[in-house]
């Protein structure tokens, strides 16, 4: 099921997706709107949900879709966040074994 991606409409009226890990993590906006674009689309096309359909016709009107949906330019933008996503995770282990090495040390 696709259901685990979605799509809302958020309080600037942009489309942005619903997940636990906020997209600027991952794929900063300020530095390349193609690749929020490019995920959020491909999301936008699986959707079967009212605001997937609206995202859907929303991104397509964008100057920008050509661009940033090209072939094969879903796959380089995953494999870049799925990179940076694996970067977080890392660090956020060593943090967890940082602090439970503190913590064995105060017993």
């Amino acid at each position: 099921s696709m259901d685990c991606f979605a799509l809302e409409l958020d309080s600037h009226q942009k489309f942005r997706l619903v997940q636990p890990i906020h997209e600027s993590e991952y794929c900063c906006e300020g530095i390349n709107a193609h690749r929020i674009h490019t995920l959020r689309h491909a999301v936008a096309r699986r959707s079967m949900s009212r605001v997937g359909r609206q995202a859907l016709q929303y991104f397509s009107t964008l100057e920008m879709c050509a661009e940033a949906c090209k072939q094969g330019r879903l796959e380089i933008v995953m494999c870049f966040a799925l990179d940076k996503l694996v970067k977080l995770l890392e660090q956020a282990h060593r943090s967890l074994q940082f602090y439970k090495a503190q913590l064995a040390s105060f017993k």
